[in-house]
């Protein structure tokens, strides 16, 4: 064997023991981490067979070592000819090994279909770049950026359904995202994304939920989520205007009590007051006409005669729902209790891990949240 094949032969042998100690070393821990070692090795053992074809490694019958020309290295020939260390004439001989320019350059190989309609393109706002997930990929990203791993397996599970139907509602409903992109991980416009070592938990609750989702009269949801509802959820027409969806009214969510996110209380002196909500002279005293939801949400507010909406009140006072209720305090102070966190509309967090410690599945914490709707696979 000669030095040149020996060397490098030992040293993609230290390189697979190396690998190998560290597979070794996550056996046991999360799953996707072990996988991805896994196929390191074996692709290191792959490469060591690949070698013994390429001619820089191949000795001649008479037991020299080979000398190429270097275009060999590029394209090797299956049977060298005592004319391959020549530099090929202006017309070749059939002989001559070939030069780089009549090497043809490899073209990408394309997506299956089948493999394609499992895929959706994301916007990284973050990155300013556009990437093509796997769909189960892209449910895994979202479900650990948006909900805590604390949280039940169940109550996982059902907002993992929740992400996978968002998927599949935005692809037959495109927004506008860059590069054609049809959804973004920005959280205040689609849903957030985390690239993170995912745990074992978030894994478990994506893989046990593959491929199902939610749809009413057969047609995917906008399956709409938040953090607390303050005790019950919103209609959609409510929040968002227009005659609503079917599936998105109003529900009660009891067990988000026992949450921090469920109440808080804010403070503001009047000049504050005045000056966030962008009304000149605004004071407790001049707070009228206030209009609720049957969820106790605030539709419109008058103060010092101009009419706000809910959503604009809480977007100005950075209040963490719509459901505001005030009172007076000291020196003219403004005090706003507010009750939930988020816009209301649709499942609940808090909601849905209160029925995860109760003993409901997934699919019961979803048709609780999405009126008439049916938990279906895509397959």
């Amino acid at each position: 064997m000669s030095r040149a094949r020996k060397s490098v032969l030992h040293i993609l042998l230290l390189v697979i023991i190396f690998v190998a100690s560290l597979h070794s070393a996550v056996l046991g821990s999360n799953s996707l981490v072990a996988i991805r070692r896994a196929d390191m090795f074996h692709g290191l053992v792959k490469i060591i067979k690949n070698y013994s074809s390429l001619s820089i490694l191949q000795e001649e019958s008479n037991g020299q070592e080979n000398v190429s020309h270097p275009e060999q290295t590029t394209m090797p020939q299956a049977s060298p000819t005592p004319n391959a260390t020549k530099v090929p004439t202006a017309e070749p001989t059939a002989t001559a090994a070939p030069t780089v320019s009549e090497t043809p350059f490899p073209t990408a190989t394309p997506i299956p279909e089948e493999e394609l309609k499992n895929t959706i393109l994301v916007y990284f706002h973050e990155t300013d770049m556009v990437r093509r997930l796997n769909i189960e990929e892209y449910v895994l990203g979202v479900l650990a950026a948006e909900m805590s791993d604390r949280f039940e397996l169940e109550a996982l599970k059902a907002q993992a359904v929740a992400i996978r139907t968002n998927c599949y509602y935005s692809l037959e409903h495109v927004k506008e995202h860059k590069d054609g992109a049809v959804i973004c991980t920005d959280s205040s416009h689609c849903q957030a994304f985390s690239d993170e070592d995912y745990s074992s938990k978030y894994v478990k609750a994506v893989t046990k939920t593959e491929g199902i989702v939610i749809k009413y009269d057969g047609e995917y949801i906008s399956a709409n989520y938040f953090y607390n509802s303050g005790g019950y959820t919103e209609d959609s027409s409510n929040v968002w205007g227009g005659s609503g969806k079917p599936y998105l009214v109003a529900v009660s969510s009891p067990g988000e009590e026992a949450f921090d996110s469920y109440y808080k209380e804010y403070e503001f002196s009047m000049k504050s007051f005045a000056k966030k909500s962008g009304i000149k002279g605004a004071s407790y005293e001049n707070i009228t006409d206030i209009d609720r939801s049957s969820s106790g949400g605030i539709n419109s507010i008058t103060i010092n005669g101009k009419k706000l909406s809910g959503r604009e009140l809480r977007s100005r006072l950075d209040l963490r729902s719509t459901k505001a209720y005030f009172k007076q305090g000291e020196d003219g102070k403004i005090i706003v209790e507010v009750y939930g966190y988020g816009h209301g509309v649709g499942m609940s967090q808090c909601g849905a891990q209160a029925m995860a410690l109760e003993d409901a599945s997934y699919k019961t914490i979803l048709t609780h949240y999405y009126t008439g709707v049916k938990i279906r696979s895509i397959n």
